[in-house]
């Protein structure tokens, strides 16, 4: 009994890909953690800078609402009239011009009855 078996020579080779081979996927997997390293660390400096800049906001909020504080404490110490005009001036208030009341009818007032 005679087989006879066909053979056919192909063009190319089969090969593996490239992309497979476990030393490229080791580099591929060592430069994808390098980049997620870096991208971190950025991100990382730029929320601690975020923040730096938010506390020296809120430290010269504090610090220019304490320094009102003292100029109202200045107001209660005050003896004359003058006095007051004088501190009054320095605090840059605008005085009310024109003022007209609304009138309100009984019938529309809210009010607390028990």
């Amino acid at each position: 009994m005679k087989v006879e078996t066909l053979h056919i020579n192909l063009p190319f080779a089969i090969e593996k890909p490239k992309w497979l081979e476990f030393g490229f996927m080791l580099k591929f997997a060592m430069c994808l953690l390098a980049v997620s390293i870096v991208f971190l660390l950025g991100f990382y400096v730029f929320q601690i800078g975020d923040l730096l800049g938010k506390s020296y906001t809120i430290r010269n909020q504090e610090i220019s609402i304490y320094a009102g504080m003292t100029n109202r404490s200045e107001i209660g110490s005050i003896n004359s009239l003058d006095e007051l005009e004088q501190k009054v001036s320095m605090l840059n208030f605008v005085s009310a011009g024109n003022i007209r009341y609304i009138p309100i009818n009984k019938n529309q007032l809210v009010t607390n009855i028990k």
